[in-house]
């Protein structure tokens, strides 16, 4: 499910402009506090640099990773993926980002 479909491909949008203009700048400030301290509970080091492009070419690798690999696959990608947006502060909107994680998974 894309958030933004309008989102442009590529590298995109400044990640935390675009947040503040889409939540505003005290939402995302009580929000990304918030959010960091329950990702990290699970392990996950939330950074909230780099930019945010359109995801619809992840949502396809996350597909083909099923139909080449099966669920064991497809799960290893969407980690990939996380991992590259929530703790490395890369564009999913960015086909050489994409390349890496499907060679990571």
């Amino acid at each position: 499910f894309e958030l933004n479909p309008n989102l442009p491909g590529g590298k995109g949008y400044d990640k935390m402009n675009y947040y503040e203009q889409r939540f505003g700048a005290d939402m995302v400030g009580r929000m990304i506090p918030r959010m960091k301290a329950v990702a990290e509970e699970y392990g996950i080091k939330m950074e909230y640099g780099g930019h945010i492009g359109n995801t619809f070419n992840s949502h396809r690798l996350i597909w083909k990773a099923r139909e080449e690999g099966g669920s064991d696959l497809q799960d290893k990608v969407v980690e990939s993926l996380f991992k590259a947006y929530f703790e490395e502060n890369k564009s999913l909107g960015e086909l050489t980002v994409l390349e890496d994680c499907a060679s990571r998974a």
